[in-house]
């Protein structure tokens, strides 16, 4: 189990085996769901959420959607979504 520190002006370090499984990067924003057993981090859904909202050039078109969703996906996404289906 990994643990960090907060200081005294509310912040603290994600631990390095924390930010590599999910890909962390400086800058990237997360969301913190408060649970009657602890809080639930999770990456923030804004980098996400414009999945499928561009124009498909034509040499792109007629992909399966698992395929395209796929190649589209960031890293810590592929990888959380991997880690769903096992």
């Amino acid at each position: 189990m990994e643990h960090s520190t907060v200081t005294s002006r509310g912040q603290t370090t994600i631990p390095r085996e924390i930010r590599k499984a999910l890909n962390l990067r400086g800058g990237e924003r997360l969301t913190y769901d408060l649970r009657e057993d602890g809080v639930l981090l999770r990456l923030h859904p804004g980098t996400t959420a414009s999945y499928g909202s561009l124009p498909v050039a034509k040499d792109k078109r007629n992909v399966p959607i698992a395929k395209a969703r796929k190649q589209a996906m960031p890293r810590h996404a592929r990888m959380r979504e991997e880690k769903a289906t096992r």
